[in-house]
């Protein structure tokens, strides 16, 4: 594949029209993978931003903005897989060696940059997107933000967790505890757990807002798979009351307005399925079949 930076560079000094420039960075982006080329998808997304600013396309800019922060948050995973392998090993209780030390702050200083990166190019997007408030646009973008959010949420968890032994970290892994989230008590500090709420508050507030959005859009399709969505973000919360009663909801959308997706959209299908097998798994919660 030729260098898709050199190639950019080439198409900006070009004399092409803007909107076959714009036309450019989608082919581009859509050729590459997120977990090889993170750099050069950051570099496509702000080509795009370019011309679709030159364009006036805020609703463009927008979800090129989520699609960054989307990137920035998909990064942090992998500099938190690496931190734990380091600090989660049974008795740690220091570095063995100074590189391991420099390599955990390096990390640490990875982790919390793409974060802040990843929140800045939400709230740039949410500017954006508000410029040009098309009903679709604004749901999707919406739809994406508390996705993201939920997966910050997850992230934290696991990057403010400490290596415990003994009683508490028995305990921590007790049914009630697990379920009412008293774990994070046990497990995170008090500054991440204000963080950990956040998110998930954040979350389930922009979730919701789309879903309204496709409900008076009356696009029944979309607002099942938002309503999945919830479902599953609930699941992550550990709150299977919740995640059964938005999957409830999802299977009633789709069988009252025989909404194709079970039928069609593979990716709807397989989230379905898996919802309703962790549905059958717990303690609590509504039955999704009559």
């Amino acid at each position: 594949m030729p260098d898709i930076s050199q190639k950019l560079i080439e198409m900006d000094r070009s004399n092409e029209p803007d909107k076959a420039k714009l036309a450019f960075f989608a082919n581009a982006l859509a050729d590459l993978k997120p977990i090889d080329n993170a750099k050069t998808m950051i570099e496509c997304c702000d080509f795009g931003i370019k011309y679709a600013t030159i364009l006036n396309q805020p609703e463009m800019s927008a979800q090129l903005y989520i699609t960054k922060a989307k990137i920035e948050i998909m990064m942090v995973g992998n500099y938190i897989y690496r931190m734990k392998n380091i600090t989660l090993a049974p008795k740690w209780f220091q570095f063995s060696i100074e590189s391991e030390a420099k390599e955990y702050a390096g990390l640490n200083d990875k982790v919390n940059k793409a974060w802040t990166a990843a929140q800045d190019y939400m709230n740039k997007g949410f500017d954006l997107i508000n410029q040009n408030p098309i009903d679709g646009a604004v749901a999707f973008f919406l739809k994406t933000r508390g996705e993201l959010y939920g997966q910050y949420y997850l992230q934290l968890r696991l990057y403010g967790m400490h290596s415990r032994t003994g009683l508490s970290s028995k305990m921590s892994n007790w049914f009630l505890f697990r379920w009412s989230n008293l774990d994070e008590f046990l497990l995170l500090p008090k500054d991440t757990r204000k963080k950990v709420w956040r998110a998930k508050k954040d979350c389930t507030r922009d979730l919701r807002k789309a879903i309204k959005i496709f409900k008076d859009m009356k696009n029944y399709e979309y607002m099942a798979d938002g309503t999945l969505t919830l479902a599953f973000e609930y699941q992550s919360f550990i709150d299977p009351i919740r995640a059964n009663y938005y999957l409830f909801k999802a299977k009633r959308l789709i069988d009252k307005y025989k909404v194709k997706g079970l039928d069609g959209n593979m990716a709807l299908m397989k989230r379905h399925a898996y919802l309703e097998n962790l549905a059958k798994k717990a303690k609590f919660g509504f039955k999704t079949s009559e």
